[in-house]
């Protein structure tokens, strides 16, 4: 990690992955192996977060009411929908629904306000509340592939079940 950040701040452009629940993680990941904030502050540039999910078979997926449950879920996101995708099963996707796999993902811009929140030590939770004011979260990336009837809403809420525990 030391390594990357000294080279990103000589100039060159340096693209690396690391295992987090989302973008905002990554920075209290970088913490944690010992860069120091100023530093992040000054070198990062964009973090990009993905999960990858299965995408529905589009031979036999069907489109069902939401849920009331479900319905809340899109309605806090600012999302309207009154179907979903659901898998089914046909022998095109051997019986599993889905044929394939796709990612849903979030990315954050380091703009001046989070470059100064990154550079003041702020936490987790605090970088993530600037975040979400800026850029859609990873939920909500994963939530419209649902209304297209790309994936499920247990594909989306199997892989982003973190990220909610992080917002409530």
């Amino acid at each position: 990690a030391q390594i990357a950040v000294q080279a990103s701040l000589t100039g060159h452009l340096v693209l690396s992955t690391l295992h987090t629940n989302s973008a905002s993680g990554a920075v209290t990941r970088l913490r944690d192996m010992g860069v120091e904030s100023f530093l992040l502050s000054s070198s990062l540039a964009g973090i990009i977060a993905q999960r990858l999910v299965r995408r529905l078979c589009p031979q036999c997926r069907q489109f069902t009411p939401v849920s009331p449950q479900q319905a809340q879920m899109f309605k806090y996101h600012q999302l309207a929908v009154t179907t979903i995708g659901t898998p089914v099963g046909c022998p095109h996707c051997h019986q599993s629904g889905y044929q394939g796999r796709m990612a849903i993902h979030e990315m954050m811009v380091v703009t001046p306000e989070l470059r100064a929140a990154i550079h003041e030590n702020v936490d987790e939770q605090a970088l993530e509340r600037l975040v979400r004011q800026q850029h859609k979260a990873l939920i909500k990336n994963g939530l419209q592939k649902v209304i297209s009837g790309d994936t499920s809403w247990d594909e989306v809420m199997r892989v982003a079940s973190a990220t909610l525990e992080s917002e409530a």
